[in-house]
């Protein structure tokens, strides 16, 4: 369990007091009082396309020629063709990123990956030789292989948003959620592609700016209702918030897909708590032990809950 944001859900309810000494939160995974959004996974990112050199402004008929190549299947050809042009052109950023892709399509990212770094050494400042160079460690390696990359690319490209896309997805693999939020957090948010509206909305979760998590995952709820996990970071954001009435609509919805969750009675807790109902809260705290909530540290919320109440143990 992500411990940060246990501890932040349990300072909104009012439920702990913080002291200069370690805590120790060791929940097993959604069952507790929170589950983590990075436990619920990285949506799923292809590695990008082989081929389409769609775009591409032809300088010399040796490219015009490898682009034919390129677009009939023809690796091979098409990068002889290119070489043949990068020669007439030494530098030519096209030409070798024209290059790289024949290496993708033949599943050698390793040998793209080689080309496009001596290229990008002696063109540091190209933005697109330095997202062609992620791209090709994201399809040997995987994204946090290709974070770096990514980063230095839109440093020098910010206005590009396929590597804006990229970056966040690869920050978010790697469990770096300020930067998530600082590179997707300013605009609309239905601007974004649905992916990366969740990915946003669970960064945002992660550092506490519960404001933008719950307009990242309302709007995508509302283009993916049925992904019940989102729903409930939702509601956890709002209930962050203290909108508390919105919350608590989230997550009578969410028990009409999940009616047993654990973990969806221990928020609506939370809500009852928050607008100063603690004996309902203690009757949905009583529910989500018997459903299999972490009865260590909800026991001990609800014995200072009974304390104050003077409610029966």
């Amino acid at each position: 369990m992500n411990r940060k944001l246990l501890l932040i859900t349990l300072l909104a309810v009012g439920c702990v007091t913080v002291e200069e000494r370690p805590v120790e939160f060791e929940a097993p995974s959604r069952s507790g009082l929170v589950a983590p959004p990075t436990e619920r996974g990285t949506p799923a990112v292809r590695n990008p396309p082989a081929a389409g050199p769609g775009g591409l402004a032809p300088r010399s008929p040796e490219f015009v020629q490898g682009v034919q190549q390129e677009l009939a299947g023809r690796w091979e050809q098409a990068r002889s063709i290119y070489a043949a042009a990068g020669q007439k052109q030494p530098g030519d950023v096209d030409t070798v990123i024209a290059q790289s892709r024949t290496l993708l399509a033949e599943d050698r990212a390793a040998d793209a990956a080689t080309l496009l770094q001596s290229a990008s050494a002696r063109n540091p400042s190209s933005g697109a030789l330095l997202k062609a160079l992620g791209d090709a460690v994201l399809a040997a390696g995987g994204l946090r292989a290709a974070l770096p990359y990514y980063q230095r690319a839109y440093a020098q490209s910010p206005e590009d948003d396929s590597t804006r896309y990229l970056l966040a997805l690869a920050s978010f693999e790697a469990r770096r959620h300020g930067e998530v939020v600082a590179v997707l957090g300013d605009g609309p948010m239905d601007g974004l592609p649905v992916a990366l509206q969740l990915v946003l909305g669970r960064s945002a979760l992660l550092v506490n700016e519960a404001p933008r998590a719950a307009a990242a995952l309302q709007t995508y709820t509302g283009r993916r209702p049925g992904d019940i996990d989102a729903r409930i970071d939702l509601a956890r954001a709002l209930i962050l918030m203290d909108a508390n009435s919105q919350a608590n609509e989230v997550l009578q919805g969410v028990l009409e897909d999940r009616p047993r969750s654990a973990e969806v009675y221990v928020l609506v807790g939370h809500v009852g708590m928050r607008v100063g109902q603690p004996d309902i809260a203690l009757q949905w705290y009583e529910q989500a032990i018997a459903l299999g909530a972490d009865s260590t540290e909800l026991g001990l919320l609800m014995a200072r809950l009974r304390q104050r109440t003077g409610a029966p143990r």
